[in-house]
């Protein structure tokens, strides 16, 4: 995603917020500077935000990126390959709850830690 398209996000993140809806933005995040912009966000409107990071071994990921066919999705390998290269680790200061997505996910329990970090 480039700046525009974050800002796009954003705007409409902001809209939907001062409107009093809950918000889930699903985007890859690969900078620290993205996710604090919308950490900012959350913080200024009053409402909470956490960083949900999907974690899987890189061969289950090429392996469900290789099963889509005529996906939406413009992922390829080579892309998953760009994002790991240049994805910047979480910080300290970042609201963070990993999900390894490795196996099946348990919904429960996950929508259990969301809420009480909430």
């Amino acid at each position: 995603m480039t700046r525009r398209t974050y800002a796009q996000l954003e705007t409409g993140v902001r809209s939907a917020l001062g409107a009093g809806e809950s918000v889930v933005v699903d985007a890859a995040f690969l900078s620290h500077e993205q996710r604090a912009t919308f950490l900012r966000l959350a913080r200024e409107l009053g409402v909470a935000c956490t960083v949900i990071d999907c974690v899987a071994d890189r061969d289950v990921l090429e392996a469900r990126i290789r099963s889509r066919e005529r996906d939406a999705s413009e992922a390829n390998t080579a892309v998953l390959a760009y994002q790991l290269r240049v994805a910047e680790p979480l910080c300290e200061d970042e609201p963070v709850i990993a999900v390894h997505t490795d196996a099946t996910l348990a919904l429960q329990p996950l929508l259990r830690r969301i809420r009480a970090a909430a």
